[in-house]
């Protein structure tokens, strides 16, 4: 037999009291999906970022070119070296004596991902687009995404500082 809970001793009760969430009801007087709000997300500042990553993938045959290109523009930067596969023709490889080839399923490729103030985004972006260009399809993509807060372990110091 299933018990129905009534009143105030109810589960869904003791969480209003506690959290001093107020639901509603949903469609025929059923209860509504249950979302409790915690009390510090209510009238919450919202965050603007002033910084941003800049992560550009690039064929490992361009890297040199790329990390010459930046290496005075920005603080520091990570290379990650790897295999992806995108619009650009695939290598073709040659097999035992040179009697065979065969297409690879991948490219060699390197992502440089670097981040700086909000302000020199354009100008890091085309520093690093052109270094990169070869005119050729498959040249790489440059991604830029929000960073809402950095610190540098060595420092302490947090934000555009620890940059």
């Amino acid at each position: 037999m299933q018990r129905r809970w009534q009143g105030a001793n109810t589960p869904r009760a003791s969480i209003r009291r506690q959290t001093g969430a107020d639901w509603g009801r949903g469609l025929a007087g059923h209860s509504s999906a249950v979302v409790a709000i915690p009390k510090f997300f209510i009238n919450r500042q919202e965050v603007i970022p002033t910084m941003k990553q800049i992560t550009a993938t690039v064929p490992a045959s361009r890297k040199n070119a790329v990390v010459d290109a930046i290496n005075d523009i920005v603080g520091g930067f990570t290379i990650t070296e790897g295999k992806g596969r995108g619009s650009s023709k695939r290598q073709t490889v040659k097999m035992g004596r040179g009697t065979g080839s065969m297409t690879a399923d991948y490219n060699e490729v390197v992502s440089i991902a670097t981040i700086v103030p909000d302000a020199d985004v354009p100008r890091v972006s085309d520093v690093i687009a052109g270094a990169a260009y070869t005119g050729n399809p498959g040249d790489g993509i440059i991604a830029v995404t929000d960073v809402d807060s950095v610190m540098n372990i060595t420092t302490k110091k947090s934000g555009e500082s620890a940059l």
